[in-house]
C-alpha cells in the first residue's frame, strides 16, 4: 500500500499540515542528528505516516551519482547501515518495525529557492529507502508517538553518521 501511495501520490482530496519546527538554518541535511519534540492535532478518523528513518538520493545529494541505478545502490547500501528503528505509540512498540522498509520508484524532486541543502533551484530525479509506517487512526485524546532512528557511516557528504529522536504529542479531535 505505501509502495503503491510513493508511485501514484496521495489519495484524491487528501489534505496535510505542514508544521514548521526549526528555521532552515537550524536544520539542515548537514545535521549530525535530531531531537525534538513536535504537538499537533489530528482529526478523528486519519492514518498517520511516520518515517523514523529514510534515506534520499538525487544528483543534488551526491554531485558524483547520475544513475538511477547509482541512487538506489547508494540509498540501499546506506539505509543498510540502520542500527536502530523504533516507533512506539503510547509507549507500545510498533511490531515487526523491520517489515516497513520500503524502496521508492524514481520521482521527481523540486528543490526550490532558499532550500535547506543551499543548492541552487532546480528539478531533479531521486530515489528514496527508509522505513515508513502507516499507522491506523487513533482513538480520540491524547496521544505519544515517539519515532527514533539512527545510521552509523552513511556516506552522504563525505562519511558520518546520523541519529533522529522525535516525540509527537498528538491530539486527536
Amino acid at each position: 500500500m505505501i509502495a503503491a501511495a510513493l508511485r501514484t501520490g496521495p489519495p484524491k482530496g487528501y489534505q496535510h499540515t505542514t508544521l514548521k519546527i526549526k528555521s532552515l538554518k537550524e536544520r539542515t541535511a548537514r545535521d549530525d542528528g535530531l531531537k525534538e519534540e513536535r504537538s499537533c492535532t489530528v482529526p478523528f478518523g486519519k492514518s498517520i505516516l511516520i518515517s523514523p528513518i529514510e534515506m534520499l538520493y538525487s544528483p543534488v545529494h551526491q554531485p558524483g551519482i547520475k544513475t538511477e541505478e547509482e541512487m538506489r545502490k547508494c540509498a540501499k547500501d546506506d539505509q543498510g547501515k540502520v542500527n536502530l528503528v523504533r516507533v512506539t505509540v503510547d509507549g507500545v512498540d510498533v511490531s515487526d518495525i523491520k517489515n516497513y522498509r520500503v524502496h521508492s520508484p524514481l520521482f521527481n524532486l523540486t528543490r526550490p529557492e532558499n532550500n535547506v541543502q543551499g543548492v541552487p533551484a532546480q528539478e531533479v530525479q531521486g530515489v528514496s529507502d527508509g522505513y515508513f509506517v502507516m499507522l491506523k487512526p487513533l482513538s480520540r485524546g491524547e496521544h505519544e508517538i515517539r519515532s527514533t532512528g539512527s545510521l552509523v557511516g552513511v556516506t552522504v557528504e563525505g562519511t558520518q553518521n546520523f541519529a533522529s529522536d522525535v516525540i509527537y504529542h498528538i491530539r486527536v479531535e
